[in-house]
């Protein structure tokens, strides 16, 4: 039994994960955030601009060997479109990052790397793994929903760099006022993913 309870509504509130940060009130949808050990109604979570089709919330997969299940979901704009970030978790417990664009589907996971200045081209080592700067942008967060770990705003912006490498790898570098973030993965095609 979980001590956090829905401001709108009342019902409790069950983080499946230790970590969360968001999470969606089962009886009435509200997005609640954690904030000084307490859930707080989030306000405004903005609305999906459009659906990816392959994927949805609650969502059983299968990508390559893993089996995930799509517990939260955001999407960010970078002015030439948009694209759907999904927060997914496997039998253990373990978070990955699983995003959608224009077809493209990338699964990564967090890792500990330094930040750096990455222009297109430019290239970086992670755990042995050789990886080179393709792609140097901005986002902005314009929706999200269901449980995810670590607090979003609508608005919220941040730069980013995608890096390939090579056998589909691919590497994500997220830089915001106050920090970054880095994870790494690899790429997959709509063939590789499956419902389960």
């Amino acid at each position: 039994m979980s001590d956090f309870r829905c401001e709108n509504c009342g019902a409790e509130l069950v983080p499946r994960l230790p970590t969360s940060r968001v999470v969606e009130c089962a009886q009435c949808s509200s997005t609640s955030m954690l904030i000084d050990d307490v859930f707080r109604l989030a306000g405004e979570r903005g609305v999906f601009h459009r659906d990816d089709g392959l994927i949805t919330l609650g969502d059983r997969l299968r990508v390559g060997s893993a089996i995930l299940e799509t517990v939260g979901h955001c999407q960010f704009d970078y002015g030439r479109g948009a694209w759907d970030e999904y927060w997914c978790i496997d039998h253990n417990n373990d978070g990955y990052w699983l995003s959608a664009d224009e077809g493209d589907y990338a699964v990564e996971q967090r890792v500990v790397h330094p930040d750096g200045r990455f222009e297109p081209g430019a290239e970086t080592v992670i755990s042995g793994k050789r990886y080179k700067a393709v792609e140097v942008d901005r986002a902005r967060c314009v929706a999200f929903r269901g449980e995810l770990p670590e607090i979003l705003e609508l608005g919220d912006e941040h730069d980013y760099v995608v890096f390939a490498g090579d056998r589909k790898r691919m590497a994500t570098l997220e830089r915001w006022s106050d920090g970054h973030a880095w994870t790494v993965g690899h790429w997959y095609s709509a063939w590789d993913i499956k419902k389960l």
